[in-house]
């Protein structure tokens, strides 16, 4: 009974090593590629000046009022959310304009504090993210040496276009980044 446990024991100590050398990666970065984006024509969305180091109170100052106040009006979004980054350029205390909103139906009035615009059509260069959403720097890191390397230009502005949404530490987060190419 004894050499059965430990063999027991030593097998599931093998097994943990060579599970923990296989572990898939808690996220994955797609290749970038290059599209056309479609206009957005009911975008629903508030701005505010944000630095990446201030990202959780910009979204809790603007982003999440904005949540609340759909919810409380009985707003239908059309998708998930998306993030608009302009100026971001990688400091962490360089001020930009976030803007957060949602797609929304033709006819749908703006909740206080938001406004109902187009998000114009644009040429991207972009990466899927899928994962939890403290790696997702990773995204971008991956996405602007390949946009560099294919001799592209970025605008200054990029975009998180939030495709499938389970919470903050899920490996199921589907995010697309965006970043859109100067003309």
């Amino acid at each position: 009974m004894m050499l059965k446990l430990a063999l027991w024991v030593g097998m599931m100590s093998v097994a943990a090593a060579v599970s923990a050398e296989e572990k898939p990666a808690a996220y994955h970065v797609s290749p970038m590629i290059q599209k056309d984006v479609d206009p957005v024509p009911g975008f629903m969305a508030v701005s505010t000046e944000a630095t990446i180091s201030g990202m959780e109170d910009a979204l809790n100052d603007s982003f999440m009022p904005l949540v609340t106040a759909a919810q409380e009006a009985g707003v239908h979004f059309m998708g998930g959310p998306i993030f608009i980054y302009d100026g971001a350029m990688g400091d962490p205390d360089q001020p930009f304009t976030l803007t957060t909103g949602f797609p929304v139906a033709p006819g749908t009035e703006a909740v206080d504090g938001a406004v109902i615009e187009e998000l114009p059509e644009a040429r991207v260069a972009s990466v899927y993210y899928t994962g939890p959403i403290e790696h997702l720097k990773e995204a971008y890191e991956a996405l602007f040496p390949a946009l560099f390397a294919a001799g592209l230009r970025p605008s200054g502005v990029s975009r998180e276009v939030y495709l499938h949404w389970v919470d903050e530490d899920s490996p199921n987060n589907i995010i697309e980044v965006q970043a859109v190419l100067a003309e």
